[in-house]
C-alpha cells in the first residue's frame, strides 16, 4: 500500500481513520449501580497499564506493540475514554468480558485533537481495551509514537449517553465497511461498502440532531459528503459539504471550517469550474493568515 499524499486523495484516505479512544485498567471503586460488578482475575495480557479516573497517562508505542488497559464495568455503566495521538494506524479496539470485539477503529481524529471513546457496558464484567501500531505495507523503520489516554467519569448511563454511544457506533461502523475493502478489494467491492456506509452516516445524523449536538452533526455532514462523492453524486455531497461548513462556523471552529472549503474546492475543481475552486481555496488561506487557529495554518501549508 502506497501512502496517498493529501493532494491526491484530500479527504477520503482520511474518511477511514475512525473515531475511537483508548485502553486502560482502573479501580473505580464501586459502581453506583444498583449491583456492583465483581472483581474478576486480571489475565495475562501483555504489557498492561493502569489508569485512574481522570489522572492522564502519556505513553509511547512501538511498531506492532500492544498495550492493553482493563477495566470492571457494571451492566448499564457508561465508560468515556479520551485519546490524544498522531498516528493514523494507531488502532483501537474493546473487547466485552466474553472477548468479543465490540469496536474497531484508529485513535486518530479528524476533526478533533481528542478522541473521545464511548461504551454502555451491555454486561457487568472485565472489559479490555487495546491499543495497536499496526504496520502499513509502505511503513519500515517509523520511530514510536505517542499517545495520551484520559478515562472519564464512570457512572449510570443516561438516555442521552445511550443515543450518543449508538451515533459514534454507527460512524465507526461505517468507516470499517470502507476501511476493510479499500485495502483489500478491487473497485466495486469500494462502492458496495460505500453504498452501505453512506446509509449509516444517514442513519447517524438524526441521532446527533436529537442531542443538538452540532459538533457530532457535522462530522456526519462531511462523511456523508465524502461518501457521495465517491459514489458520483456531486451535488448531494457539496449540498452536504455546505450544511457541515455552516455548522463549523456557527461553531466558530475555523479549523473544520477550512477542511470542508477545502474539500468544496476539489469538488468544484474535479468538475473542472476551476474558478470556483479557486474562490474556496482563497478562502481557506485567508483563514490561515487571520491566524484564527493556528491548527488552520499547518492543514493549509498541505
Amino acid at each position: 500500500m502506497v501512502q496517498p499524499s493529501s493532494s491526491q486523495i484530500p479527504f477520503a484516505a482520511l474518511l477511514i481513520v475512525c473515531l475511537c479512544s483508548l485502553v486502560l485498567i482502573i479501580n473505580p471503586g464501586p459502581p453506583s449501580l444498583g449491583q456492583a460488578a465483581q472483581p474478576s482475575p486480571v489475565p495475562a495480557f501483555q504489557d498492561v497499564s493502569q489508569l485512574e479516573t481522570n489522572k492522564p497517562v502519556k505513553r509511547e508505542i512501538a511498531l506492532d506493540q500492544v498495550h492493553s488497559y482493563l477495566i470492571n464495568l457494571a451492566a448499564g455503566q457508561y465508560l468515556s475514554v479520551m485519546i490524544k495521538a498522531r498516528a493514523e494506524f494507531l488502532m483501537i479496539a474493546v473487547f466485552d468480558p466474553d472477548g468479543k470485539k465490540i469496536v474497531e477503529g484508529s485513535a486518530v481524529s479528524i476533526w478533533r485533537k481528542a478522541k473521545e471513546f464511548l461504551v454502555v457496558a451491555a454486561a457487568s464484567g472485565l472489559y479490555r481495551l487495546e491499543a495497536r501500531y499496526v504496520r502499513a505495507a509502505w511503513m519500515k523503520d517509523e520511530p514510536p509514537t505517542p499517545y495520551e489516554i484520559e478515562l472519564g467519569e464512570l457512572r449510570a448511563a443516561t438516555t442521552e449517553d445511550r443515543i450518543r454511544a449508538a451515533a459514534q457506533q454507527t460512524l465507526i461502523e461505517a468507516h470499517l465497511l470502507q476501511a476493510q475493502v479499500r485495502t483489500q478489494g478491487p473497485a466495486e467491492a469500494w462502492q458496495k461498502a460505500t453504498e452501505k456506509a453512506l446509509k449509516k452516516y444517514q442513519a447517524a445524523l438524526p441521532l446527533w440532531r436529537s442531542l443538538a449536538d452540532r459538533l457530532g452533526e457535522a462530522e456526519t455532514l462531511s462523511f456523508l459528503a465524502t461518501a457521495y462523492s465517491i459514489l458520483g453524486e456531486k451535488q448531494q455531497a457539496l449540498d452536504s459539504y455546505h450544511q457541515a461548513a455552516s455548522l463549523f462556523r456557527a461553531m466558530s471552529d475555523p479549523f473544520g471550517e477550512s477542511r470542508v472549503l477545502t474539500q468544496i474546492g476539489v469538488l468544484h475543481e474535479g468538475r473542472g469550474e476551476h474558478q470556483e475552486a479557486l474562490r474556496y481555496y482563497s478562502q481557506v488561506i485567508e483563514m490561515a493568515r487571520s491566524g484564527g487557529d493556528p491548527g488552520v495554518a499547518a492543514f493549509s501549508a498541505n
